[in-house]
Order: C-alpha cells, then sequence, then structure tokens
C-alpha cells in the first residue's frame, strides 16, 4: 500500500480442482515485485494483489495423487509468493529435488525457468554454438550462462563492470565484453575471431 509492504489478514486459500494447497516455506523477490510494489507494474487479471512470482513450501492438501500430503515442492506463481498459504494448479509445481534445500528451491522458478526457456525454447540453442548472454552478472544471467556451458556451448557475457564478466567466466563463459568501456559487439567479434555467433540472449531490452 503506498509503495510499502504491509501485513494484512486474508483467508486461507481454496484449492479449486486440479490445485494443490502448499504452505509457503521460502519466496524470492524479482524484478516484477519491486515495480508492482511502487505501483509500476499492474497485477494481471484474475491475480491475488499479493506478491510473490515464486516459492518452495509443503504440500497440505492431499487432492493430488502427484504430489502428496507433506512433499516439498517449488512453483512459478501470478503472485501471492509472499503469504502463508497459496492454492497452485498442479500442473505448475514441480518435485524439491533430493538434496536441495527448500530455501534455495524458492530461488529457482522465476530465474532458471527463464534461463532455459530463452536457451532452448526460444533460441534452440545446440552444442558446441556460440551465444552471448547479456547482462551476465544477473541472475537470469548467471543461470543461463551455466546452463549453456552444461549444455556444451561457447559462452560469452556481457556486463557494466569487470568484475561481473569475471564471474562468468568463473561460471564457463570464454570471454566476455564491458559495455560501458568498449563496443560489446565488435569485442565479442575479436574474441569469436570475426565469425559471429549463434545466439545471442536478451531480456533486458
Amino acid at each position: 500500500e503506498g509503495g510499502k509492504l504491509v501485513m494484512v489478514n486474508r483467508p486461507v486459500p481454496v484449492a479449486k480442482s486440479g490445485e494443490v494447497l502448499v504452505k509457503i516455506h521460502y519466496t524470492a523477490i524479482n524484478r516484477a515485485d519491486t515495480l508492482q510494489r511502487t505501483g509500476n507494474y499492474p497485477v494481471p487479471k484474475g491475480e491475488t494483489d499479493i506478491l510473490g512470482l515464486e516459492m518452495s513450501g509443503t504440500v497440505i492438501s492431499n487432492s493430488s495423487e502427484k504430489f502428496p500430503m507433506n512433499s516439498k515442492v517449488m512453483s512459478l506463481l501470478g503472485g501471492g509468493g509472499y503469504a502463508e498459504y497459496v492454492a497452485v494448479d498442479e500442473d505448475m509445481l514441480m518435485p524439491v529435488p533430493n538434496g536441495m534445500s527448500l530455501r534455495v528451491a524458492a530461488g529457482i522458478p522465476e530465474t532458471w525457468l527463464t534461463a532455459y526457456q530463452l536457451l532452448h525454447f526460444v533460441n534452440g540453442v545446440q552444442p558446441e554454438e556460440s551465444v552471448v548472454i547479456h547482462a551476465g552478472g544477473s541472475g537470469v544471467g548467471t543461470a543461463a550462462t551455466q546452463l549453456a556451458t552444461k549444455h556444451g556451448c561457447d559462452v560469452y557475457v556481457t556486463a557494466g563492470t569487470d568484475e561481473k564478466i569475471e564471474k562468468g567466466i568463473e561460471l564457463g563463459a570464454l570471454g566476455g565484453a564491458n559495455y560501458k568501456t568498449s563496443d560489446w559487439d565488435l569485442e565479442i567479434l575479436k574474441q569469436v575471431g570475426n565469425n559471429g555467433v549463434n545466439a545471442v540472449l536478451d531480456w533486458v531490452g
């Protein structure tokens, strides 16, 4: 309210057919949350005005065969991740892998699924192809760097500081360009031998 986070009491959501009621243990902060808090990001139609686009927690309703009671799950949300409980379509739930904490799991869905979608669904990158990843120091950028490297791609990152580029290289990138001190496209071309690249990932624009 008025750009401030406030505590309010709301009824516990009722899971509809095909939904699962989850007790939230952790959530994460995303750019859309910060914009919504300041009044610059309208709530999507039909979604709650409670912030939070992802969460991890435990299933407390047994209406799903896929996710029985007390299952540890994580999910993308249209909103509501900052609440204590949320009703989620079971097709949006993912099991938390063994050995991963709920704390870590809460930060997986928004960032890592965005990176995965851009790499594989949108661009269809293949092993041994070269990929430029803009905002290489961001959450999505660091996730995409690791995913593309694991897929066998040659990765180059752009960022606004040399330290962020070094972090990208630490995560598997072969090189990078500081867009504040150089023309990133010319710098990357030098590093790839003027052969160009197969894909450029830009979720900033």
